[in-house]
């Protein structure tokens, strides 16, 4: 299993977790990769209850390749999981810059793509347990359901100088919308 470090932000409710061969650099919600190679952060706290609103700007994204992701995982994926991207697995899903849901590899196509300076946005609701993207807060078309009872928050990046700033991570009073009367495609996550 992958050893494990924790990035401690200037700003006491955030910190991230994320894996000791790769350097990382954070201040003010602000992330760099040091070092080549794919690598997810996640956020330590573990999503158990109510509706959450992460949302990011990539500074920079992998010129060959695109590549930059957000999305959520099982409670302890960073620990068990040899992969260091989301989306390749059961126990994770991510949403790439090319505009594709990724869920044990499969991808699941009809998302914007977004740009690097766009704002990327994942609703996360415990209560109906759906995890739903937003590219400069509009709410996109596919979405995943049955989504593990706790999860966390995690940014996928890693090539040398890509940066993410953590706009906001935030607990809300409520769902931004109603995903009944959506016209929204829910993919079903096996847990």
């Amino acid at each position: 299993m992958p050893k494990l470090f924790v990035v401690e932000d200037e700003d006491p409710e955030i910190s991230f977790k994320t894996m000791n061969d790769l350097r990382v650099i954070c201040k003010k919600r602000e992330f760099l990769w040091k070092d080549e190679g794919s690598s997810t952060i996640c956020v330590n706290k573990v999503l158990k209850e109510g509706v959450w609103l992460a949302e990011v700007v990539f500074l920079s994204r992998n010129p060959k390749t695109g590549k930059g992701a957000i999305g959520i995982c099982k409670k302890g994926w960073l620990e068990s999981h040899k992969t260091t991207f989301m989306g390749n697995d059961p126990d994770s899903i991510d949403y790439n810059a090319n505009g594709e849901l990724f869920y044990k590899s499969d991808s699941y196509p009809g998302n914007e793509q977004w740009a690097f300076s766009n704002i990327i946005g994942a609703e996360i609701n415990m209560e109906n347990k759906t995890v739903a993207f937003f590219v400069n807060r509009v709410l996109q078309q596919h979405a995943f359901s049955n989504i593990p009872d706790e999860v966390q928050f995690g940014v996928c990046g890693g090539f040398t100088d890509a940066g993410v700033r953590l706009v906001t991570f935030k607990q809300l009073p409520g769902p931004s919308f109603d995903d009944s009367q959506s016209s929204m495609t829910f993919h079903k996550w096996n847990k």
